[in-house]
């Protein structure tokens, strides 16, 4: 489990990174299309981070799996908010 939630706090720590790097950069607004490329990397079916590491929680120990669960979710809610937080920026 501990490989699991190192590499899941990894994934929070990149994504997170790199919104703040999107919000903080010039004076502009974030590019709409540089939101969808970030949202896509971290959340989308096909590739996305946090749905890869989702698809590996059955092959987890059982005993560990609902609190890998409750993380991961919380973790994909809390990349949802900072990118929806980007979005209302660049509307």
């Amino acid at each position: 489990m501990s490989d699991s939630i190192s590499e899941l706090e990894s994934v929070r720590a990149e994504a997170l990174a790199a919104i703040a790097v999107i919000a903080a950069a010039g004076a502009g607004t974030p590019d709409p299309k540089v939101i969808e490329e970030l949202r896509v990397r971290y959340l989308g079916r096909k590739g996305g981070r946090i749905p890869e590491l989702l698809a590996a929680l059955p092959a987890a120990d059982p005993a560990v799996r609902p609190g890998l669960g409750k993380r991961l979710n919380e973790v994909r809610k809390e990349i949802e908010a900072a990118i929806a937080g980007l979005t209302a920026l660049a509307a």
